[in-house]
């Protein structure tokens, strides 16, 4: 095997593992067809440990540090794993990813302020990221903040409304850290 497969190999297995269900494996078999290799992945019961959220976050901290907001994301979404939960460090990750335009981030903010988990419990804050959120094609966003908005009143919803009017992601700049 090549060193080239080999590292496509590293990279499938990496993202196998964030996507594959609790409990399922992968394993990768390799095989010869022409003069090119192949890689197979099969999936399987207990061959390869899923990583927990929890891990990949963890894993995403170096990256998310620097201002990578996917990877801002996943490390609030690490915090956020049980058994030790900690919104809070959830939302200080969620929210620099979303103030960068993330709309996962701006979507898990909606869920965070609207049940007052890590943070006040806000319906109007809720209607404000929910709404970013449904702009990225959150179809679950979308819901949220139209379930929200029958609950807030004409001058709550105006005045989120003028927020997100107004409203301009922004990249943070690893240089500035």
């Amino acid at each position: 095997m090549t060193v080239e497969t080999a590292k496509r190999v590293h990279i499938v297995l990496i993202v196998l593992r964030a996507v594959t269900s609790v409990g399922a494996g992968v394993l990768i078999l390799f095989g010869q067809v022409g003069d090119g290799s192949v890689v197979r992945a099969q999936f399987s019961a207990d061959i390869v440990p899923r990583q927990s959220e929890k891990d990949l976050g963890l894993a995403a901290q170096p990256l998310a540090e620097a201002g990578d907001a996917n990877a801002q994301w996943m490390a609030g979404q690490g915090f956020l794993s049980p058994p030790d939960a900690d919104p809070a460090a959830a939302l200080k990750w969620f929210l620099r990813a979303a103030d960068q335009g993330h709309g996962l981030a701006q979507r898990d903010l909606g869920l965070l302020y609207e049940a007052g988990w890590g943070v006040e419990q806000s319906l109007e804050e809720a209607y404000f990221w929910y709404s970013l959120a449904a702009l990225h094609d959150s179809g679950r966003a979308a819901l949220r903040r139209d379930a929200l908005a029958t609950g807030l009143s004409p001058e709550q919803r105006d005045s989120a409304d003028r927020r997100l009017r107004s409203w301009r992601p922004w990249k943070e700049s690893p240089i500035a850290k």
